[in-house]
């Protein structure tokens, strides 16, 4: 019996589930305001954590925008957003993948191909804003509407969801930062 109880307190410690990174905030009462830049003007919204359920590992959080509601499915696989008037949600971030990959979405408006979107995952990097300094996943994206292509390049970091955006149409170029973030209780 000596010997039993000598030999379980040798061996090793279990070595500890690694944690799962989630890309958006889950916590109800969470709150991100985020400043977009538009040429001279410059606007702000806030989005607020209204609800989250959890079912096998994703979870459904529905966000207030104003007078609006998003819908985020976030889980250890990545983020995607259901906004209305789209049939389906958009994956925004995929993880998973390497430096390089990439996948491919159609936003559909009522079963037709509203627009087509390239996703590239890029490499983590260290991102300033307004809100604070953090370790981002960068994603550049391409899409397609009507013949017309922009370019976007976002960074998410975990827990927060999207810190910053830069993209651009032609000459005009938009910039969006996260100005605030306060944690739900």
């Amino acid at each position: 019996m000596l010997a039993v109880l000598l030999a379980a307190s040798l061996a090793a410690p279990v070595p500890k589930a690694k944690e799962v990174e989630l890309f958006y905030p889950t916590t109800v009462g969470t709150k991100r305001v985020v400043e977009i830049k538009r040429g001279i003007k410059t606007f702000e919204f806030t989005e607020t954590v209204d609800k989250s359920d959890e079912k096998d590992g994703v979870h459904t959080v529905v966000v207030k925008l104003d007078k609006e509601l998003l819908t985020y499915h976030v889980s250890s696989e990545g983020l995607s957003c259901h906004a209305q008037p789209c049939d389906e949600p958009m994956p925004e971030l995929k993880l998973g993948l390497k430096e390089g990959e990439t996948w491919e979405h159609e936003t559909k408006v009522k079963g037709a191909v509203a627009r087509k979107t390239k996703y590239t995952l890029g490499k983590r990097e260290e991102v300033t804003v307004a809100a604070g300094k953090f370790n981002a996943v960068r994603v550049e994206s391409e899409t397609t509407v009507n013949g017309s292509v922009s370019k976007l390049t976002s960074w998410y970091a975990p827990g927060v969801g999207l810190v910053k955006t830069e993209s651009g149409v032609g000459n005009q170029r938009v910039a969006q930062e996260l100005k605030e973030f306060t944690p739900g209780k």
